[in-house]
C-alpha cells in the first residue's frame, strides 16, 4: 500500500495521507485489529471494493495516529475518533485519503479525474462562479470546485446543503497545487473556508482544517 501523498501541519496537529491500496484483503486484515462492532460492520459489507476501503482506512488511521483508534459516526454520518479527535475520509477507485486533527474540524475530498466533468458541471457550478473563474474555468478548475464544495459540506456536517445555492468557490487560476476559498452560507452558519488542493497523477485532492 504505497503512500501517494502525505503532509502535516504540526502547529495545529493536523496530518493527512493518500494511499493506493494494492494489497489483498488478507494482507490488509493482518494489519488491523477490528473491534466487535467493526467486525459486525465488516461482515455486513458484500462489496469487495467497500471491504478494501473499510480496511485501508483503518490501516492508514493507525499509521497516522500511531495507535489503533475507533471511528464513530453521528446521526448525520459525520465521523470522529473515539478519543474526541477529528477525522475526514475520502476514497476514489483504488485510492484512500484521510485527514486527522486533535484541535480542528477537518474535511477532505479525493476524486479521480472525470472526462465528462464539463457535462455535469451545471449541477454544481453557479452562474456567479462561472463569472468569477472566467477563462480559468478549466476541467481542473471544475474538479477543484467540486472538491472544495465537498470539503465544505463535510465541515458543515449537517446535511441539506445545496451545492449551487449554499456554496460559492472564488475564482482562481488552478495550478498543480494551491489554495482556494469556498464560502458556505446557511441560516445557521456563514463561513469562508480556506482549502488546499493538489493534483495527484489523475486525481484531485482537496482538504481543509477549520
Amino acid at each position: 500500500m504505497p503512500i501517494v501523498f502525505q503532509t502535516s501541519a504540526p502547529d495545529i496537529d493536523c496530518s493527512l495521507a493518500v494511499w493506493d491500496s494494492t494489497e489483498s484483503l488478507e494482507q490488509l486484515m493482518e494489519l488491523v485489529h477490528l473491534t466487535e462492532q467493526e467486525r459486525l460492520q465488516w461482515n455486513s459489507i458484500t462489496s469487495i471494493t467497500r471491504q478494501r476501503e473499510f480496511l485501508t482506512v483503518r490501516v492508514l488511521l493507525k499509521m497516522l495516529s500511531g495507535t489503533y483508534r475507533t471511528i464513530l459516526y453521528d446521526a448525520n454520518g459525520k465521523p470522529s475518533l473515539d478519543n474526541g479527535h477529528f477525522i475526514s475520509i475520502s476514497h476514489s477507485k483504488s485510492h484512500v485519503a484521510i485527514i486527522i486533527s486533535s484541535t480542528r474540524q477537518v474535511g477532505i475530498d479525493l476524486e479521480a479525474a472525470r472526462q465528462n466533468i464539463g457535462a455535469i458541471a451545471p449541477k454544481f457550478v453557479s452562474e456567479e462562479e462561472k463569472k468569477s473563474f472566467g477563462t480559468w474555468l478549466s476541467d481542473e478548475a471544475l474538479h477543484v470546485i467540486w472538491g472544495a464544495k465537498e470539503v465544505a459540506y463535510k465541515l458543515y456536517g449537517k446535511g441539506s446543503v445545496d451545492f449551487k445555492k449554499d456554496l460559492f468557490v472564488e475564482g482562481a487560476k488552478i495550478i498543480s497545487d494551491g489554495r482556494i476559498y469556498v464560502t458556505i452560507q446557511k441560516t445557521d452558519l456563514k463561513a469562508r473556508i480556506s482549502a488546499m488542493y493538489r493534483q495527484l497523477n489523475g486525481y484531485m485532492l482537496v482538504w481543509a482544517e477549520w
